[in-house]
């Protein structure tokens, strides 16, 4: 989509060479400026144009006048500016006619900017107007007017959604550290149809960090410097450095990097997200010149064929109501007149979206009295993208409401959250947001924007209804996200928000609320709210959270069964692989990062980030005879051999507690290629075999046999292929070529996933069914593993009950909503568990209960309760009895025979029991 404003519009063009002698052309000389406010002149050159400013000349003719061009040096060395666009503006800088726009939105030396103006006729004054820019930056040297017409074409190529490659990124399989898996088609069912949308905040302030900016990794630094963690001034902190509660996978990187602008496009992509905003929340600046970084790294992903999260922008909450429109304006000629930017941003009712509270609706005072140049751009903007206003947290502010309800869409706040722009007809609501953490002390509560380092902060451990996890994995048990989740889950809104991808960095201040020496928006593991994937002690785990929490919302679709029996002669033609499926497409393209430069936490010591590597994998497959399992991988070109050259990892059992990180098998084509075993808990190889493998241009081939990989039945593994990267599961996203990225898995299967029916659904609801001696189960509407950890583990009977592993205790009666603890030094389990009102604003029946393992003695909420059976231990694991939940919290417990049970709020008759549980395997 290309919007064109009523008068003529205006671009940068990007000639090196010097302008033509025209004789129709009209110099306006910078020593003649006649009229002039907050423009500094020197030598002969104008610069830093202020906003709010404005030069002009006297006495021009603007007969036969048709184009305005500008010679100019516009620069980003404080890596913040907006740039800057110019109204040609005739007689009054207020007052006049607009004759069209400048767009100073290009960096360079003297280059040659030019723009469309409004045919006029006679002797006028003509003014030159700053919209918006900074103005630090930005030299004008040279103006002229021409007769020749200009017309104006953006910068940018568009990227067609024809591009996009579906690359089935919902049909991948993964385990996180915690040995929680990603929801696939068997739990969640078919992909929703009713329109489901989910945003994420997204940073790109990030300047580049040198042996002059260091990046410091706030927790090691406190580690090595207790003293310092109060005290501002001290010699560990650098008053100029930047300050990181973490490292990134990717390592530290600045928002010009490409490789990590297009590997967010691709992680983000196949989480399933759909657009990212911009976080312009503080200030005016909308820093395009990192924004149209982004973009291109973005737009390159979609046209290699991703399907990219789009764009869009929250702009600024400054108390000066100027900023928010000021940004709007930056972001409006930067990315729909100058370049257009319409294809890779998000639309909402038909418009761009943007989340901003610099529209008339909102009654804000943005232009001066009787500034009839401003108020004609305003008009324009304001109707030309879709507008939600920010909001505030946990209120619904009663000037900002439209036909709906109220519009506000604010970006975080705490649990429960407030179901936002309700349809007055259905009841469902337009937004709802889901974060990690909130920087809000329990002390203070809503009323103040706390700090993360405060000791009172809600941190990722959180729980509005649980309180703090004070556990060595309270970080990563993510109760503060769970618990929003849910209630969204619930809810099934339109548009899920999301807070947030990148933050990583704080500002520091010396006092905060009584807090000496506070970082306000991050901290460290537990006190942060990113969900990009982290070096340390998080990993990845929260970004599979969010790729499961995805999936949940949106459905998605049953993985792709093999074709089915085909012998491969790997010294044989390509063409033998035709008609041979699924093809694996691998959704990361072919680039590298190329040699930024980073410093280690809290030094200043440079490391070389430039990547190498040899092969990029595009695409694999897998056949099968009686004998073999034969595996093809293709690369963008020819291959190559080299340092971890083509390992291909095999998870034979699709067991996450066995092997390395799951996978069972390697076979390393270091010259001859090896079958390995995993042994040690994945920390030791043991050969199997020697592999012989075929490479033929670009594209490997080799064949194993199955009974060496133990698949002797149905065909059911997990794998990916990788090269030019070590074994390292982090190291999967951020070096060589992984197919698929990180710890994701391909699926190959002859076993179809079967789900519920929308009927079999809607007859058990949220109730479990559970079978002895089965390691899948039904909860919450879809059949999940019994532990996901360790698919070995299964329920079984005692006690005249059905026991089941404590992970599923928590499924059976809500994530999210659930929580239980067992302490060893006492041998107390403790669970607690709440539900929802109707309308989703209350807590209800909020239970807590706890026994001593080997006991039948328990007390509910400080009330004696005799158990039917005691809570037990076998293995290292916690069982809990579903008598337990019965004598506990007061559900149905139902033997149905055969070893079948089922939990419920009100009982489940033995006829919807029996069809639901032959999904059962």
């Amino acid at each position: 989509m290309k919007r064109l404003l009523s008068i003529f519009l205006c671009t940068l063009m990007l000639f090196a060479f010097a302008i033509p002698a025209l004789a129709a052309d009209t110099e306006l000389p910078i020593s003649e400026i006649s009229d002039s406010k907050d423009i500094k002149i020197e030598g002969g050159t104008i610069k830093e144009p202020a906003h709010g400013g404005y030069f002009g000349f006297s006495g021009v003719n603007m007969d036969h006048k048709k184009s305005v061009w500008v010679k100019a040096t516009v620069n980003d060395a404080k890596g913040a500016t907006n740039f800057e666009t110019l109204a040609v503006v005739m007689d009054d800088p207020k007052k006049g006619a607009v004759l069209g726009y400048l767009p100073l939105t290009t960096e360079g030396v003297d280059r040659i900017y030019k723009a469309s103006i409004t045919q006029e006729s006679g002797v006028h004054d003509l003014y030159f107007v700053p919209l918006y820019g900074v103005g630090d930056d930005i030299t004008i040297k040279e103006i002229w007017l021409s007769e020749d017409k200009y017309y104006h074409d953006t910068l940018s190529v568009q990227a067609s959604d024809d591009a996009i490659i579906d690359d089935y990124s919902d049909n991948l399989k993964a385990v996180d550290s915690m040995g929680r898996a990603i929801a696939s088609y068997e739990e969640v069912g078919d992909v929703k149809t009713d329109g489901r949308n989910v945003g994420i905040m997204y940073w790109n302030w990030f300047p580049h960090v040198d042996s002059k900016v260091a990046a410091y990794v706030i927790p090691e630094v406190i580690k090595k410097n207790p003293e310092a963690r109060s005290d501002y001034n001290h010699d560990a902190w650098d008053m100029n450095g930047k300050f990181y509660w973490g490292e990134p996978a990717l390592g530290f990187y600045d928002s010009y990097d490409y490789f990590v602008n297009r590997r967010h496009a691709e992680m983000l992509a196949l989480a399933g997200v759909d657009a990212i905003f911009f976080d312009y929340t503080n200030g005016h600046n909308a820093m395009i010149p990192k924004l149209n970084a982004v973009a291109k790294a973005f737009r390159d992903a979609k046209a290699d064929g991703v399907d990219i999260p789009l764009l869009s922008a929250y702009n600024s909450m400054s108390g000066t109501a100027s900023h928010s429109y000021r940004q709007l304006e930056a972001l409006y000629f930067n990315c729909f007149i100058e370049n257009d930017y319409s294809d890779i941003w998000f639309f909402w009712d038909g418009k761009p979206l943007l989340a901003s509270n610099s529209t008339p609706k909102y009654g804000r005072a943005f232009v001066e009295s009787n500034d009839y140049v401003k108020d004609e751009i305003f008009r324009e903007v304001s109707d030309f993208f879709t507008y939600r206003y920010q909001g505030h947290r946990n209120q619904i502010t009663a000037n900002h409401i439209d036909s709906k309800g109220t519009d506000e869409w604010i970006w975080l706040e705490n649990f429960p959250q407030i179901l936002r722009n309700k349809d007055p007809e259905t009841g469902r609501p337009e937004f709802v947001a889901v974060g990690c953490s909130i920087n809000e002390s329990t002390v203070w509560g809503v009323s103040k924007t706390g700090a993360f380092s405060d000791p009172y902060c809600k941190g990722r451990g959180f729980s509005e209804v649980f309180g703090e996890d004070y556990s060595e994995n309270g970080a990563r048990m993510a109760y503060f996200f769970r618990e929003q989740a849910a209630l969204a889950l619930d809810a099934a809104p339109e548009f899920v928000y999301l807070n947030g991808w990148n933050e990583w960095t704080t500002v520091r201040n010396a006092e905060h609320l009584g807090l000496k020496n506070a970082f306000i928006d991050t901290f460290d593991d537990e006190n942060s709210r990113d969900f990009e994937p982290s070096k340390g002690f998080l990993k990845d785990d929260y970004y599979l959270l969010m790729t499961d929490f995805i999936r949940k919302y949106k459905g998605v679709r049953p993985v792709r069964v093999a074709t089915g029996a085909k012998t491969i002669d790997i010294n044989g033609d390509a063409s033998q692989w035709e008609g041979v499926g699924p093809e694996f497409i691998n959704a990361t393209g072919s680039y590298e990062r190329e040699g930024y430069t980073a410093p280690v936490a809290y030094t200043n010591t440079l490391v070389d980030a430039k990547t190498i590597t040899n092969n990029f994998i595009k695409t694999a497959k897998v056949s099968f005879d009686a004998e073999k399992l034969y595996f093809t991988a293709t690369a963008d070109k020819a291959l190559k051999e080299g340092n971890n050259f083509m390992y291909l990892y095999i998870n034979s059992d699709r067991n996450y507690a066995t092997g390395f990180e799951g996978y069972d098998y390697v076979v390393n084509m270091d010259g001859i290629g090896v079958l390995s075993a995993f042994t040690g808990n994945g920390t030791e190889r043991k050969k199997v075999s020697d592999v012989s493998c075929v490479i033929k241009d670009n594209r490997i081939t080799l064949a194993v046999l199955r009974s060496e990989i133990a698949e002797t039945g149905a065909i059911d593994i997990e794998f990916k292929w990788t090269d030019s990267v070590e074994a390292d599961v982090i190291s999967w996203y951020a070096k060589g070529s992984s197919a698929p990225l990180g710890r994701f898995n391909y699926h190959y299967t002859q076993v179809p996933e079967t789900t519920l029916t929308d009927s079999e659904r809607a007859e058990i609801g949220k109730s479990a069914i559970i079978k002895a001696g089965v390691s899948t189960m039904i909860a919450d509407g879809g059949k999940m593993k019994v532990y996901e950890k360790d698919t070995r583990v299964t329920a079984f009977e005692m006690n005249g009950t059905l026991y089941v592993p404590e992970s599923a205790f928590i499924n059976i009666m809500g994530d999210g909503r659930t929580k239980s603890v067992y302490d060893y030094k006492t041998n107390i389990l403790t669970t607690r568990h709440y539900d929802m009102n109707e309308e989703l604003t209350e807590v209800k029946d909020n239970i807590w209960a706890y026994t001593t393992l080997g006991t039948q003695s328990a007390k509910v909420n400080g009330k004696p309760v005799s158990l039917k059976a005691p809570v037990s231990s076998a293995n290292g694991l916690i069982y809990i009895p579903l008598t337990y939940i019965e004598d506990c919290y007061g559900y149905v417990v139902k033997n149905h025979g055969n070893g079948i049970y089922s939990v419920s709020k009100e009982g489940l008759s033995d006829a919807i029991v029996s069809q639901v549980s032959s999904h059962l395997n």
